[in-house]
């Protein structure tokens, strides 16, 4: 199955072959024919992911509060180290 990604840090946008979803009981697994992407709600995404990492933290302020939290938390180091991972995975458009 073929999926549509964006890299998180550099906004780079790859077609991926990923697994089929797992049938779970009381659910079913529908083939899809054809899928569009909508252009204004994706251009938003990718354009939102190819700012720099400082303009994206004044656009989305409730995130950098969550980042704050987690350093309160785990510390300042897991916390580095935790948004650095995150930001080198890839997430589904």
């Amino acid at each position: 199955m073929k999926q549509a990604t964006q890299h998180l840090k550099s906004g780079d946008i790859t077609v991926e072959e990923v697994p089929v979803p797992v049938l779970k009981p009381g659910f079913v697994l529908v083939r899809t024919r054809y899928s569009l992407i909508s252009a204004g709600t994706e251009r938003a995404s990718v354009q939102s992911r190819k700012m720099p990492l400082l303009q994206r933290a004044r656009k989305q302020p409730e995130l950098v509060l969550k980042v704050l939290e987690q350093v309160r938390q785990y510390g300042i180091v897991a916390t580095y180290r935790r948004v650095k991972n995150r930001l080198e995975t890839s997430t589904a458009l």
